[in-house]
């Protein structure tokens, strides 16, 4: 008996949860340490900036001084409790944005949560449905702030790069590890170009992790080449 095909909406639940589970719930404390170290090891190459231009406090705050940029942050229960802040720094120092997620609390996102894997008979719309949902988790969330709205009008890129106005951090992400890793993408600021081979990188990986159902490593997520280097 053919199966009946999902909704859109079905599917890209489940896309979305495959997602999160398969690369953003980092369960064991080693593999936090691992997957906050390679966040912060692999920054510079994303944002194409020298190592030196990021400076790490690790497992509570990163700074970009090209962007004068720094965000501080602190994660519980997994990632599902969080606060997180972002700063201009230097002269003109203040706060642009912060979020305080309490799991505890409602949210029409924290109610229903899809245990399952992507259906086969729907394999045909699962590169659409991951590229509609990375851009909602990732590259474009619907809630968002525009950091230039809040205050950060210029920052220094010798002569390059996208405006503060394609910043957008999103305001409704609940789950820490997503957050860093947005936050991550939006400060990728070179070009265009540099964005979307980022976003077509991800979706191919996303699409392979979810047709295996199989977790992505930390090293394939921040597109880490040096896989022998551990974590201290």
């Amino acid at each position: 008996m053919k199966k009946t095909a999902l909704s859109v909406e079905e599917r890209r639940s489940i896309v979305w949860a495959m997602i999160e589970k398969l690369a953003f719930r980092p369960a064991k404390q080693a593999d936090i340490d691992t997957w906050l170290y390679l966040y912060e090891k692999t920054m510079h190459d994303l944002l194409q900036l020298e190592p030196g231009n990021i400076r790490t406090t690790h497992g509570t705050s990163f700074s970009v001084l090209p962007l004068n940029i720094i965000c501080e942050y602190h994660h519980e229960q997994g990632g599902d409790k969080y606060e997180a802040a972002i700063n201009v720094t230097g002269d003109e120092e203040c706060l642009l944005w912060t979020i305080h997620v309490d799991p505890i609390k409602a949210s029409k996102a924290a109610l229903y949560r899809v245990h399952r894997s992507f259906p086969k008979q729907d394999m045909g719309h699962l590169e659409d449905d991951i590229q509609n949902v990375l851009d909602g988790m990732v590259f474009h969330p619907r809630n968002h702030t525009h950091l230039e709205d809040c205050g950060l009008k210029s920052f220094t890129l010798a002569g390059k790069g996208l405006k503060p106005h394609e910043i957008r951090i999103g305001g409704a992400i609940e789950n820490a590890f997503v957050f860093l890793f947005h936050v991550r993408y939006q400060l990728c600021l070179v070009s265009e170009n540099t964005r979307t081979h980022e976003r077509s990188r991800l979706v191919d990986l996303f699409k392979m992790a979810i047709m295996k159902n199989k977790q992505v490593s930390a090293q394939k997520l921040f597109n880490f080449k040096a896989q022998s280097q551990k974590p201290h």
